[in-house]
């Protein structure tokens, strides 16, 4: 029997045992409420999804989860208002503000996110001024192995990792606010380039060993959010605080990261999966 075809039958298993726990559990929770039932539904449906996204890399031979992501460096769709249209344009994911020269571009720290609490100081030139969106899935994150096992490292254990993709619940579209600028030079390539806006992790991502995550707003505060006003931060503040009601799961992001622990970067980046920022537009 050859190893894929193995891992393809133990993937089936799999999802019949943890099928079968998932109906044991939840007769149980019907005839008597208890704690142990609803734990054994929450990690059965869990490895059932887990499972079958196993079979489905084995079952068309490619990592799919990589299918459709974005890295900082590529270029990713940006809604955005140019002179009252709205206007989906191809920007690069890592900013190279416009004051920047581009020889000190290099010594920015995390350019392709912009952090809450600096939006008035690093990114004064573009908060309140060029603001654009994305439209996303989910996201990954390369977490600490000891801290998704909620424990310290124990004496001579090295720093491992594991790539978790974080997924909202209830399943929907977030919209991402973003912060963008138009970088020009005479005699130099003009490069449009965005960064995304992160704050604090809510408590079930600081659990996984993620202590930062991107802003999510509400659909219906996204054009408000691309027409802002210089004058009035707070309204854009506002936007950023009225978020929208779900909570995040997480699953780690392949079959193959699932086995493999690796050394944790230096700078922990986000890796997206854009879910059509043109839908925007319509």
């Amino acid at each position: 029997m050859s190893h894929r075809l193995a891992q393809l039958r133990a993937a089936e298993a799999e999802i019949v045992s943890q099928s079968a726990r998932l109906a044991d559990a939840q007769q149980r929770l019907g005839s008597k409420p208890s704690k142990a039932a609803s734990h054994s539904i929450r990690i059965a449906k869990q490895k059932i999804c887990a499972a079958r996204r196993r079979r489905e890399v084995l079952v068309e031979g490619a990592d799919q989860s990589q299918l459709g992501r974005m890295f900082p460096g590529h270029f990713v769709p940006l809604l955005t208002l140019q002179e009252g249209k709205l206007e989906v344009k191809p920007m690069r994911y890592k900013c190279r503000p416009a004051h920047i020269e581009r020889r000190m571009a290099a010594l920015l720290e995390s350019p392709h996110h912009a952090r809450r609490d600096k939006l008035e100081g690093l990114w004064q030139r573009e908060f309140g001024h060029t603001h654009g969106v994305i439209a996303v899935e989910s996201f990954f994150e390369s977490v600490s192995l000891h801290r998704l096992r909620q424990r310290t490292l124990v004496a001579g254990e090295g720093l491992s990792a594991l790539e978790l993709e974080f997924f909202p619940v209830p399943e929907q579209t977030l919209y991402v606010p973003c912060l963008w600028s138009h970088w020009q030079r005479p005699g130099q390539e003009d490069l449009h380039s965005f960064a995304m806006i992160i704050d604090q992790a809510p408590p079930e991502i600081r659990a996984a060993g993620q202590d930062w995550c991107p802003v999510a707003i509400k659909r219906d505060n996204v054009a408000q959010w691309l027409a802002p006003d210089p004058s009035n931060l707070a309204a854009s503040y506002a936007i950023l605080d009225d978020r929208p009601a779900f909570h995040f799961q997480n699953l780690p992001s392949s079959a193959y990261r699932e086995r493999q622990a690796r050394p944790a970067p230096t700078k922990i980046i986000n890796l997206w999966k854009p879910s059509g920022a043109a839908a925007l537009a319509a």
